[in-house]
């Protein structure tokens, strides 16, 4: 029988921003993809090669929507659309950022345009995660899971 531990998401994660305001402008056919907020194209806005903070792949970005995206490829963020990334305080593979993914999508309900997502707001909520027996997240589990759902 799995069990099931509340994880508090800034117990989990730290979050980052971009450092500079990418536009429509500096998209290019090359290049570094950029994230922006909304689902069109999973918020990915196009490649650019312009100087900006290269935020490390196996993160996830969510949006002003509460909108939740695993990456797992490097990227930019622009600034003036109010997305965020979340880094994990321990390394994850693709399977547990697909698994976290889909359990932070689960507050998206809670955002608006008029009550915009920001990490502290979402910090303090909180994600069901399964555990092994020492109390620690049952990464293999989640693997298995993942791998299976793929399979299906």
């Amino acid at each position: 029988m799995v069990k099931f531990q509340k994880f508090r998401i800034g117990d989990l994660f730290t979050a980052e921003s971009g450092d500079t305001d990418l536009k429509k402008v500096d998209i290019e056919n090359n290049g570094v993809p950029v994230i922006t907020s909304g689902v069109q194209n999973y918020g990915i806005l196009g490649l650019t090669t312009k100087k900006a903070k290269v935020i490390p792949q196996n993160t996830i970005t969510v949006d002003m929507f509460g909108n939740v995206y695993f990456r797992d490829f490097e990227y930019k963020m622009v600034t003036h659309a109010r997305v965020f990334s979340l880094i994990p305080k321990q390394n994850i593979t693709r399977s547990i950022g697909l698994y976290f993914q889909t359990c932070l999508s689960k507050h998206k309900s809670k955002f608006s345009y008029d009550n915009m997502c920001v990490f502290t707001k979402l910090e303090n909520e909180t994600i069901e995660l399964p555990i092994d027996d020492a109390g620690k997240l049952d990464v293999e589990f989640i693997e298995n899971y993942i791998r299976q759902l793929e399979a299906d």
